[in-house]
């Protein structure tokens, strides 16, 4: 099976993703004999790697990072990220801008002049943390936060929009990694151009047929992934890591 030449990539892989500085998760679903599962992905600066596992909880990421990880976790505010994050103790979190963006612009559709001045802000926010381009100071960052929790210090009428301020002031320190890192980026687009591919995958094949299959997926989809990720000659990437003392 070629899988098994790669499977000890695979681990270095996964021990890259552990040692990054910076990381990008998702997950979706996914199907094993007809039995619903969750596709995993992480990518880090040149790798990215896939894991098919039972659930969606933090017990995923967990068996991947190792509890005490290094560097920054970007993802969206699922919940297992919250426990990943509380369990590995690692406070370097980035939340997923374009998730808040989606969601500030659904309460402007919904409640009126309220939902409006709250996405208005968040977009303002965003563009201004954005212009630091990653080399602003913490300084700053407190700034915007202030900034933030200012614009949005109103007395709400509308109980989605309440909570939706509320929310923000509980993950104010996930929000602005990417003003003073530069490696970090506002968004989670890395982990979802990843997961795409997967998701046309999942709906043309219906997923995998048995646990071979898809820890097969699971290393291929890696090492090709990672190959392409760097701009490498696939052929030649993959003859040398077969067989590295011929190429």
């Amino acid at each position: 099976m070629i899988a098994k030449e790669f499977s000890e990539y695979y681990e270095v892989l996964k021990e890259m993703v552990r040692e990054a500085d910076v990381r990008y998760m998702d997950e979706t679903s996914w199907r094993e004999s007809g039995i619903n599962k969750w596709l995993w992905v992480f990518v880090a600066e040149g790798v990215a790697l896939y894991m098919i596992a039972k659930t969606r909880s933090h017990k995923e990421p967990l068996s991947i990072l190792g509890e005490n990880p290094k560097g920054i976790d970007v993802h969206d505010r699922f919940s297992a990220y919250n426990t990943l994050a509380r369990k590995t103790g690692n406070r370097a979190q980035q939340i997923c801008w374009f998730h808040l963006l989606v969601d500030s612009k659904d309460l402007s559709k919904l409640y009126g002049e309220e939902g409006k001045h709250i996405h208005e802000t968040m977009k303002y926010i965003h563009a201004k943390a954005k212009s630091f381009e990653g080399k602003g100071r913490p300084e700053d960052v407190e700034n915007l936060i202030s900034e933030l929790q200012d614009k949005l210090d109103r007395p709400y009428k509308n109980l989605k929009c309440r909570k939706f301020g509320e929310s923000l002031k509980r993950v104010k320190e996930k929000l602005f990694q990417f003003v003073i890192n530069p490696k970090v980026e506002s968004t989670n687009n890395k982990a979802e151009r990843a997961v795409r591919p997967m998701t046309v995958k999942r709906k043309i094949s219906g997923g995998t047929r048995s646990p071979e299959g898809s820890r097969t997926l699971e290393i291929l989809a890696s090492v090709l992934f990672t190959s392409q990720n760097n701009g490498a000659d696939l052929i030649e990437d993959l003859l040398n890591l077969i067989h590295p003392s011929q190429h």
